[in-house]
Formats: C-alpha cells, structure tokens, sequence
C-alpha cells in the first residue's frame, strides 16, 4: 500500500514539474535581441571565425618570435666497421668503431630586406582582418535572424487579425440566425454568413500554419533545434521613426569609417601592400651571424682503444663564429614576376575598394529613402484603418437593422482586414528599414 503510495506521489510530482515548465515556457516570448543573442552564440559560421581569429593570435606570435635568434642542438650516435679512418692516426685501417658527437647551434638574421619586419606586420594585420570578419560574421546572423523574426511577428500578427475576423463572423452569423427565425433576414443571408465564417476560420487554420512554418524557418537561422519552443514578442512599439532624421552625408560619412566590410577591404589592401613592398625588399642582399659549439667521442672497439668519455668532451671540442652574405643575382625572373603580380594586386583592390565603397553608398542612401517613404505610407494607412473601422461598425449597426444585405458586411469586413493586414506589413517593413539606418550609423543591439 504504501509503495503504490509513494508511485503516486512520484507521478503527481513528476506532472506538476512538467505542467509548470510547459507553463512557463508558454509564458515566455522571444524578443529580437534574445534571437540575435542566440543565434551568434550558436552560429556554426561565427564560431568559426573565432577560430579563426584565435589562429591569426597564434600567428602573430610566430611571426614575433621570428625576431630572436634560432638555436638547435643535435646528437648523434654511430657504429662502423670495416675500412674506417683511425682517428688517434688519421689513418686508414680495418676495424670496428664507435663515434657520438654533440653541437649546440645559434644563427640569427642581420638583416633579410625586411622580410621578417612585413611578416610580423602582415600578421597584425591578419589578425585584425579575422577580428572584423568576426563581427562582419556576427552581422550578417543578426540581419539574417531580423528579417526571418519580422516575417515571424508578421504571421503572428495576421493570426491575431484573421482571429479576430473569425469571431465577428461568428457573431454575425448568430446573429444573421436570430433574425432569421424572427422573419427579418433570408435564408441566402444566412448562408452567406456560414459561408464566410467557414472561409474565416479556414484562412485562420492556414495562417497558423504559416505562422508555424515561419518559427521553423527563424529556429534554422538560430541553429536552433527543431524540437525547442519559442514564440516571437512584437516589436512593432520598439522604435518610432522620425521622417528625415538622419541625412545620407552623416550616415555614409561613419560607415564607410566604421561598417566591418570596408574595414575587411582596407585591411586586405594593406595586407597586400605589405607583400608588395616585401617582394620589393627581397633583391636586397641577405646577411645571417652563426655560431656553433661541437664536441664528440671515440672509441676503436677492435682494440678497445679509446680515451675516458669526459677527457675527450673536453678535448674534443671546438667552437665556429661566422657571417654569410646572400646576394641574388638571377632566379629565371622569380622575384621580378611576383613584384609585378604584386604590384598589380594593389591596383585590383584600389579598384575592389571603389567598388564595395559605391556599394555601400547605394545601400545608405536606399535604406534612409525605403525608411522615409514608409514612414508616410504608416501614416496614410493607420488613416486608412480608421476610416475602414468606421465604415464596418456602421456597415454592421445597418446589417442588424436590417438595412442592407451580407454581401455588403462581408466586403467591409474584408476591407478592414485588409487595410489592418497592410498596416501591420508596413509597420514591420519601418522596424526593418530603421534598424537597417541605425546599423549603418553603428547602433546595434548585438556585439
């Protein structure tokens, strides 16, 4: 009795845990940062490019390291036998000996026409690149999450409106059936008004499919998994625009200082910059300092003849200090061509440059004009609801009165929903195009 005692409490406590975190999930909506948020912390792109710009971290300080010296040690072991030289007579004789040695080895470049010099500087700027291409990546997400969660709001909201049409379907056609059964309406009107609330909640039905197909496509751009929960929030309230606030001057003057892309850009021609004043410098004469300190052991093994180990370390060994001058003379036209590509490279992204900078002109200038002009058609259309509102509630007082038939309640229904319906898809095409200015004038909610 008591085992199916506590069975039953495990079970009422493992459904009250269950219901009260389906609750709260219910509860809780997506606002566009948290999608952004989660979308950059998950992007299989942006955690690359941070892998990236960890591995340009690891180059720089390669590159850095290239400036101190090279030391290397080496030890080697050997037995022959055989013709072999006597190393107590210099002379040749059969036998079988063994021989090790020991060298310590340091070499350090002078000077190499600035080769390591670049490669150091190249490396920053690597490194930087990566950096902006991290956030370069991390905008694009956050664009991409954008349009996806409006086109998801957008659903959500034609949900809202077809519901709301639904109902007053319903309504009219109860009450298209009173006033049948009173004698005041035909049996036509009541038909009509069965067959729009039919039609009504069929579009309701279509329109939450489209809604659900719309979470499934945002969840994708999240990298989210299918089987999660998550229920956008409106952001139709988040920002009033103001028509003519910013100027094309202003805006374009920051982002072309400011947007990652043209950073990239700017980045990439110094980069290549540097490999062209590189293959420049690498005609220039190479100078290198050496040193080297050697010891060894032998033993003839045939007469078992050979010093202490520690007598000949010491004897044995010998130091070298040296210099080498490399001078090129003729490589078969090697450094001649790659000056040239790389001179010719420099000129590619001058043109590169111009043409990203035209781009980002247009987009600006696109952007404040697709801002402004939609913030005038708001304002004519929420005009347009009013009078359509208007329009319906006195279409629905005279269709109660009996003054004029279904078919006219029904197209002044249908054109408030649709007045609602553009309101609602200008509205979120405003929050896009603001948020598209304010990206460009570096206001973002993401980092």
């Amino acid at each position: 009795m008591y085992e199916s005692l506590i069975s039953i409490l495990i079970l009422l406590v493992g459904f009250i845990t269950e219901l009260t975190a389906q609750n709260s999930r219910a509860e809780r909506l997506w606002s566009l940062d948290d999608c952004i948020s989660y979308a950059i912390d998950n992007n299989v792109e942006v955690l690359n490019a941070n892998i990236d710009y960890k591995m340009s971290k690891a180059d720089v300080a390669a590159a850095t390291a290239a400036f101190s010296p090279n030391i290397s040690a080496s030890v080697d072991g050997k037995v022959s036998w055989g013709r072999n030289i006597d190393q107590e007579t210099n002379t040749y004789m059969r036998m079988t000996q063994y021989s090790n040695g020991y060298s310590v080895t340091a070499s350090m470049n002078l000077f190499d026409g600035g080769e390591t010099v670049n490669r150091w500087r190249q490396a920053r700027v690597a490194k930087k690149r990566a950096l902006t291409q991290v956030e370069q990546k991390k905008d694009d997400v956050a664009i991409g999450i954008m349009n996806a969660y409006i086109n998801a709001v957008y659903y959500k909201g034609s949900v809202a409106l077809k519901d709301s049409k639904l109902q007053t379907s319903e309504e009219l056609l109860r009450q298209a059936k009173m006033q049948y059964e009173l004698g005041m309406k035909s049996q036509n009107d009541v038909a009509l008004m069965q067959a729009t609330y039919s039609s009504d909640e069929s579009a309701l039905l279509a329109e939450k499919k489209h809604y659900e197909n719309a979470i499934i496509e945002l969840k994708m751009y999240m990298n989210m998994p299918t089987d999660s929960y998550i229920d956008v929030d409106t952001v139709i309230n988040d920002i009033k625009p103001v028509y003519g606030a910013d100027s094309f001057d202003d805006v374009f003057r920051y982002a072309e200082e400011n947007n990652p892309q043209i950073q990239d850009i700017k980045l990439e021609k110094q980069y290549y910059n540097l490999s062209y004043k590189t293959s420049v410098l690498s005609t220039l004469p190479t100078i290198e300092v050496y040193a080297q300190a050697s010891t060894g052991y032998y033993k003839n093994l045939t007469k078992n003849i050979g010093d202490h180990f520690s007598s000949q370390f010491n004897n044995n060994h010998g130091e070298i200090v040296g210099m080498s001058i490399y001078v090129p003379i003729f490589d078969r036209l090697g450094r001649a061509n790659r000056i040239k590509r790389a001179k010719l490279t420099n000129m590619k992204m001058d043109n590169v440059e111009k043409n990203v900078m035209q781009k980002l002109g247009k987009e600006v200038q696109l952007a404040i004009m697709d801002r402004d002009a939609t913030i005038v058609e708001v304002n004519s259309l929420e005009k347009n609801v009013e009078a359509s509102e208007l329009a319906y509630n006195l279409a629905c007082q005279k269709f109660r009165e009996g003054l004029i038939s279904a078919i006219e309640v029904r197209t002044s229904a249908e054109l408030l929903y649709n007045s609602r319906l553009n309101l609602l898809t200008k509205k979120l095409t405003l929050i896009s195009n603001q948020k598209l200015v304010d990206y460009y004038k570096g206001i973002k909610s993401w980092n």
